[in-house]
């Protein structure tokens, strides 16, 4: 995995008509993809914010595990 270290990976929320997975996915893939090393960008509409106790996770990951530490939630 170390083919992902440094890369950036952007996302954006989509929508679902079940109210976990637009929640659950972005969560989870900012989780993973910092665990790796990758640089992340998240876009998500207002209200849709991501759990504060997610968002200190990823931030400690990536300055742990990143090349140039980055996690960006951005509305």
């Amino acid at each position: 995995m170390k083919i992902l270290k440094a890369k950036r990976i952007a996302m954006t929320w989509a929508y679902s008509p079940s109210y976990g997975k637009p929640l659950s996915v972005p969560q989870g893939a900012i989780g993973l993809f910092t665990r790796l090393g990758m640089e992340v960008v998240l876009a998500h509409p207002e209200g849709y914010e991501v759990m504060p106790e997610v968002e200190e996770i990823a931030k400690k990951q990536a300055e742990a595990k990143a090349a140039v530490p980055s996690v960006e939630l951005t509305t």
